[in-house]
């Protein structure tokens, strides 16, 4: 059974002990498996962010960065 996941109010509700979930977008569109390039949402508990279709480099790249960010406010 796949669970379809709407960005709304319940993502946040799942983020009680996170500080960022990435999310692939699996669509027709965007196979994300099998390919060099994917489309995800970072979610943060003060909000969802869309990132573009685009290398899985460049995303592992802009994930470390926000982790990055984090460590350093902790």
């Amino acid at each position: 059974m796949t669970e379809k996941w709407h960005l709304s109010q319940e993502v946040n509700g799942r983020l009680k002990n996170l500080d960022l979930l990435v999310l692939n977008e699996i669509s027709e569109a965007n196979p994300a498996f099998g390919s060099d390039e994917n489309q995800v949402y970072l979610v943060r508990p003060d909000g969802v962010q869309r990132l573009d279709k685009t290398s899985k480099a460049r995303i592992a790249a802009l994930v470390w960065d926000d982790i990055i960010a984090l460590a350093g406010r902790a």
